[in-house]
């Protein structure tokens, strides 16, 4: 008998605490919630062409200018072996001399490298080169702590409108996927230094610097707006 009453207080007082605590949902609020951060690449892709009879008094043969293109990047604490072939071409000049030409791409890590490579196309006497592509390694780990900011932004800002009409916030009613947004700044230098070399103005003055990628996220979120029941 002391045990049926015993649960008989406790379902009351449960009741009595639940009466207190109601909540029902009069309508939804959607936001926008944002997140941005700028990073440094730290990745890149360098093309260069070596070819045969490539300026005035230019007698080296396409052997003679790899072994010095060799010699300029172990000069400069570069692993030769990252140099790899992408196409080997011949082509005629003046109808009775064959002068082959070899693309090559270099793929390097930190933009200090970038740097010592193109002072050792100089010193090569590279006279094509350009930056062709960069990206930050950890960029699938920033997308996603963009995202997670993002929905915290969100919910941020629905809290403040909620609040300041005296109503409290529900848990999400939806959430779309967030969408997240690169851009790539060095595209633009990649370009300018390209075109330098190709004016044939010389490597070693080319002033190279290094460009931020500006990554954001954006995500619609509806959440639930709840009122108090006295």
């Amino acid at each position: 008998m002391k045990k049926i009453f015993l649960m008989l207080c406790l379902a009351c007082v449960a009741l009595g605490a639940s009466a207190q605590d109601v909540a029902v949902q009069c309508g939804t609020v959607s936001v926008m919630g944002e997140a941005k951060v700028s990073v440094e690449p730290d990745e890149f892709v360098v093309e260069l062409t070596l070819m045969e009879g490539d300026g005035k008094n230019d007698r080296l043969t396409i052997v003679e200018k790899h072994k010095k293109l060799v010699a300029a990047l172990k000069k400069a604490g570069i692993d030769p072996s990252l140099l790899k072939t992408d196409d080997i071409s011949n082509s005629r000049y003046k109808r009775k001399d064959t002068r082959t030409s070899i693309r090559y791409e270099l793929e390097l890590n930190g933009f200090d490298k970038v740097l010592a490579a193109f002072d050792a196309f100089a010193e090569a006497g590279v006279r094509q080169a350009r930056l062709a592509s960069s990206k930050y390694s950890r960029e699938k780990q920033v997308r996603e702590e963009l995202m997670a900011e993002a929905v915290r932004d969100a919910k941020q800002k629905a809290t403040i409108l909620v609040e300041a009409a005296d109503m409290s916030l529900g848990v999400p009613q939806s959430i779309e996927m967030p969408s997240v947004n690169v851009y790539m700044g060095t595209l633009r230098t990649m370009n300018y230094k390209s075109a330098a070399v190709e004016a044939e103005e010389s490597l070693a003055d080319l002033n190279l610097q290094q460009q931020q990628i500006e990554m954001s996220a954006r995500v619609n979120v509806t959440y639930k707006i709840m009122q108090k029941v006295e």
